[in-house]
């Protein structure tokens, strides 16, 4: 994609609604999460199958939340932009899928037009860097801007506040209670309605993609995070990424980069 002048905000707006990472893994297994995936290859074509439905020699593509889905890049590196559902951006790609499990890029933008999606030297570059060329894809892609206010009940906006800021301890029935005004069964349904997911499941994605960047950027242990992030042990941290990654951590680590 072409470059401009004008510059994009920093990390916050796009790690706020997304989860960025470009991985040189052939083979990601058949994974599922509750966001929407953008993925688009950086120079040559991908395969992916939705549900078991192949889709084949791609340049880019959109996965709706909760499919299953793998995808196969032999031929080089793979960005992948994991969205919010309750981001402006996911309210946005929610339209486009108008519930499809899957759209190629060629059914909303024509792919040649995006020309280079990242700097030709990207391997070199700090992720600073990178984050506009990210975020000017997505706009792209979706037609929207990441600064479009999209609407949500005022109670469970508070609440998604609470709960990012509050990953690492225990996070009780009372203290939803008391940020929603709700009863807690009420307050877990009308949760699902505005967010799309479950609460509990919600708060297993926040702390999955919390622990990763821990790990990338603060050097911390898988040990430590699983302690960190109240997994039950290293086996559950490991079982849980790889059911919303496709491959292990530890993969994840060695073939991947995370962009925050």
């Amino acid at each position: 994609m072409e470059d401009d002048s004008k510059q994009v905000p920093g990390s916050s707006g796009l790690w706020d609604s997304s989860l960025s990472y470009i991985t040189r893994s052939a083979t990601i297994q058949e994974h599922r999460h509750y966001c929407y995936k953008v993925a688009v290859s950086l120079d040559h074509m991908v395969n992916c199958w939705v549900s078991q439905s192949p889709h084949i020699g791609i340049r880019g593509f959109i996965v709706n939340q909760q499919k299953h889905h793998q995808c196969a890049s032999p031929g080089g590196p793979v960005l992948n932009v994991l969205i919010e559902p309750e981001s402006s951006w996911g309210s946005r790609i929610k339209k486009l899928l108008s519930g499809r499990d899957f759209i190629r890029f060629e059914q909303i933008i024509d792919p040649d037009s995006l020309g280079p999606v990242l700097p030709v030297e990207y391997n070199s570059l700090p992720n600073e860097a990178l984050m506009g060329h990210i975020q000017r894809l997505i706009d792209v892609v979706t037609g929207s801007s990441a600064d479009e206010i999209k609407a949500i009940d005022g109670r469970i906006e508070r609440l998604l506040l609470f709960l990012k800021e509050n990953l690492t301890g225990r996070i009780s029935r009372s203290q939803i209670q008391d940020i929603t005004f709700l009863s807690f069964d009420r307050a877990r349904h009308l949760f699902t309605k505005e967010v799309g997911i479950s609460l509990s499941r919600y708060i297993l994605w926040q702390r999955l993609r919390c622990a990763l960047k821990d790990i990338v950027t603060g050097g911390a242990s898988l040990t430590e995070i699983t302690k960190n992030y109240a997994f039950t042990d290293l086996s559950h941290f490991n079982r849980t990424f790889k059911q919303m990654f496709g491959f292990s951590p530890s993969a994840f680590l060695l073939e991947s980069r995370l962009i925050i």
